[in-house]
């Protein structure tokens, strides 16, 4: 494991491809961070996700180094998933984490809210609570209703006990936690093309990334 196992009692987790990392996932670590009171944020990049052809995506060491770019004081980088064999599913993630990390420590799993609503086609999403809390990080493209809805069919059990958006069961363990953001209009999808393009990416990654996608040529070609 490349990460130490005291980094606080309070860890949160944030997956994704980041092929690259950019200011919207900075600002959904950010929200999380601040409102769960977090004590640290691991990065995941992931290494074969199921709903991408892994050919798309740009090799490990790059996505892990543009995420150590972006790290300041308690923010993490784990290429956990790269290690393992076979699909990056992240009910084995939350898994391995929690046994890796001493039993006091609390997990809170950082989704945005495309990741929610897709959470019906991963695998044993129920699980995931059973690991970790999800907070999920509203986004301008998906309304409360929807949110609401997703809840009511595959997360029945779970209610607003406490405050008007953490969810919890009536016999307690794990929560989902609801958080708004101000919407940061940026995808990884079009920082690719633009790059492929010959245009400008500074206003949507941090000044390292851009510099190191430069340097490293990287997204110039489309991939086949």
């Amino acid at each position: 494991m490349d990460l130490p196992r005291k980094i606080g009692s309070r860890i949160g987790l944030l997956g994704g491809t980041f092929d690259p990392v950019h200011n919207g996932h900075l600002a959904i670590a950010a929200r999380a961070r601040q409102s769960c009171r977090l004590d640290a944020v691991v990065y995941i990049p992931a290494a074969n996700p199921p709903h991408k052809e892994p050919r798309a995506i740009s090799d490990m060491r790059h996505r892990r180094r543009m995420l150590e770019l972006v790290c300041d004081a308690g923010c993490y980088v784990s290429s956990l998933e790269a290690e393992r064999l076979g699909p990056s599913y992240s009910v084995d993630t939350l898994r391995t984490l929690k046994d890796y990390f001493p039993p006091e420590a609390e997990l809170f799993f950082i989704l945005g809210t495309d990741s929610f609503i897709d959470l019906p086609t991963w695998k044993e999403p129920e699980r995931l609570l059973d690991y970790a809390n999800l907070v999920v990080v509203s986004r301008a493209s998906h309304d409360a209703a929807t949110i609401e809805r997703i809840l009511a069919l595959h997360f029945p059990a779970y209610r607003p006990l406490d405050t008007p958006n953490i969810y919890r069961r009536e016999k307690g363990g794990c929560a989902i936690i609801l958080l708004d953001t101000e919407p940061v209009p940026v995808s990884a999808t079009a920082i690719r093309e633009s790059v492929r393009r010959g245009k400008s990416i500074r206003d949507q990654v941090p000044a390292a990334v851009a510099a190191y996608i430069e340097e490293q040529g990287l997204y110039r070609e489309s991939k086949k």
